[in-house]
């Protein structure tokens, strides 16, 4: 075989095992993270106090 054809076959196996690996990574990784949703009633227009958007951002950001 030439330098050439072993160089380009060596290239193929590195990105399929480095695809692999991407792979395998993300499906370890993926499952680590998991998003949970909240509510935050707002039920007054007032600026602040009790039921605001403002305390409800506030009460979101310290969670």
């Amino acid at each position: 075989m030439s330098k050439k054809i072993v160089s380009i076959q060596l290239r193929l196996i590195q990105n399929i095992l480095l695809g692999i690996l991407l792979v395998v990574s993300m499906l370890v990784i993926a499952p680590a993270f998991p998003a949970h949703a909240a509510s935050y009633v707002v039920s007054t227009l007032n600026d602040s106090g009790t039921g605001s958007l403002r305390e409800a951002i506030t009460a979101a950001l310290a969670t």
